[in-house]
């Protein structure tokens, strides 16, 4: 159901893609094993008949839709006015990172590049118009705007690369050592246990404690919320990989 309502969506609002399901079980199963289809559901993305990358993340509508939205046209938005980047900045769980440039250089050169490497789970825009250069303060630069759940009271919501070498990777996979709990607002047990812990760890800034509702949010990959409340121990430097909490949340946090 949430492929086709993502789909519904797509059709809606006139996304060029194209969403197609495959009975492995039936008249699909050589289309399956030629995909190298191994569990189910298996989601990929097909660019011109080409097999291009296989989808791990949520399965949401708003997810697929987003993922989607990701990867079709240019790697980088272009950005002509205020109001569309505001829109863009906006907070979102993913790494907005804008580029800010007047003219061609090395750095935006290297800028796009990242930006078709990274943009299946992050977002990346282009900004020329002087008006809009003026308000950023960047004529050659990179913007990175990181999610305010990922950032501890110490850290700025955006960082600057005005040279080369760059990574947005690595700035990207730069959390501290971090607890990320994705709860329900049925919860309730949990919340006063974990407000006290995050009071207590407050004055470290090597430790972010997190939290969100998963009921009105998508939640980011890598995290998965298929129980609540599910609680994550994020180790600096190793984002992309959160080790999941397995023991009772009550009686340890």
């Amino acid at each position: 159901p949430d492929f086709e309502r993502a789909a519904k969506v797509g059709n809606k609002n006139d996304i060029p893609v194209t969403f197609v399901k495959v009975n492995c079980d039936g008249p699909g199963y050589h289309t399956c094993h030629d995909a190298n289809a191994d569990i189910y559901p298996t989601l990929k993305l097909y660019r011109s008949g080409v097999e291009e990358r296989r989808y791990y993340g949520e399965r949401t509508p708003k997810d697929l839709v987003r993922y989607v939205l990701n990867m079709v046209g240019d790697h980088a938005k272009v950005i002509p006015t205020q109001e569309e980047l505001d829109k863009f900045t906006v907070s979102d769980p993913q790494y907005m990172f804008v580029g800010a440039f007047t003219e061609d250089s090395p750095l935006k050169t290297e800028f796009l590049k990242q930006a078709e490497d990274l943009r299946e789970f992050n977002r990346f825009a282009l900004v020329s118009d002087p008006a809009l250069l003026e308000k950023l303060g960047q004529t050659n630069g990179v913007i990175a705007f990181q999610p305010e759940f990922l950032r501890n009271k110490w850290e700025p919501a955006t960082k600057v690369f005005t040279g080369e070498p760059f990574d947005l990777y690595g700035f990207t996979q730069s959390v501290k050592v971090d607890l990320v709990g994705i709860i329900t607002r049925h919860c309730k047990a949990l919340i006063p246990i974990y407000n006290e812990l995050a009071s207590r760890a407050r004055e470290d800034p090597n430790v972010v404690i997190a939290k969100m509702d998963a009921t009105s949010n998508s939640v980011p990959r890598p995290f998965e919320s298929r129980g609540f409340p599910t609680i994550y121990f994020v180790p600096k430097g190793n984002s992309v990989r959160p080790i999941k909490f397995e023991g009772s949340a009550l009686s340890r946090v």
